[in-house]
């Protein structure tokens, strides 16, 4: 979803995002959410996972009983270490990321070079370099998260960071131009430029969550 995705970027990005002195009004107000369905309903994105081996990773987890959480973290770290993404010492390795991407959208230029730019140069970086921060401000708020010592949450938290990042950037040959879409792809531009704005954005959907 749009907003489970966004919510994530904030977390992600407040952590390293730098504060101004005010917060943007325009950030006080979220888009309407009636008739979206999702990310992909307004971008459409390439696939990014390698359909053969994300089945067998589901396939390995879902025949084991482990909390819901635990299974939703698992078959990503399963497909980030299978393709080395993922170390053996638990590290994110660019050059193997990068690898992947390269075998993954070699047909799809486009996407290559913005899936390269957001996720080699933005995420992988962000979630390496703050993955300790990260964690405990979820633990801090009282978020639920898979216990680390289960499932390393750098997959998961790279992925939704891409997700995020990628609905804000998709090209218009790949974008609904929907006004509802429209709508939200200027917000989610306009409201991640400092601490004060995302940490506004953060509360607006945290309120439209407790809602639903």
């Amino acid at each position: 979803m749009v907003i489970e995705s966004f919510v994530f970027l904030i977390l992600i990005a407040g952590i390293v995002l730098p504060a101004s002195a005010d917060s943007n009004p325009a950030c006080m107000k979220l888009p309407s959410v009636k008739g979206l369905n999702g990310n992909s309903s307004c971008c459409n994105f390439p696939p990014l996972a390698e359909l053969k081996s994300m089945e067998e990773c589901w396939s390995e987890i879902s025949s084991k009983k482990e909390p819901e959480l635990v299974k939703l973290c698992k078959p990503l770290q399963c497909m980030f270490k299978r393709f080395k993404v993922l170390t053996v010492n638990g590290t994110l390795d660019k050059a193997a990321a990068e690898k992947y991407l390269d075998n993954q959208l070699k047909n799809q230029t486009e996407w290559l070079r913005i899936t390269k730019s957001i996720l080699l140069d933005q995420c992988l970086p962000m979630v390496e370099k703050n993955y300790t921060q990260i964690v405990q401000f979820f633990k801090t708020n009282r978020m639920d998260i898979p216990d680390p010592g289960q499932c390393s949450l750098k997959p998961m938290l790279v992925s939704i960071c891409f997700s995020a990042i990628a609905f804000a950037k998709c090209p218009v040959s790949s974008s609904s131009q929907s006004p509802i879409c429209s709508e939200w792809k200027k917000y989610s531009n306009n409201c991640t430029e400092n601490m004060e704005d995302i940490l506004q954005t953060f509360k607006q959907l945290d309120k439209m969550s407790s809602a639903v």
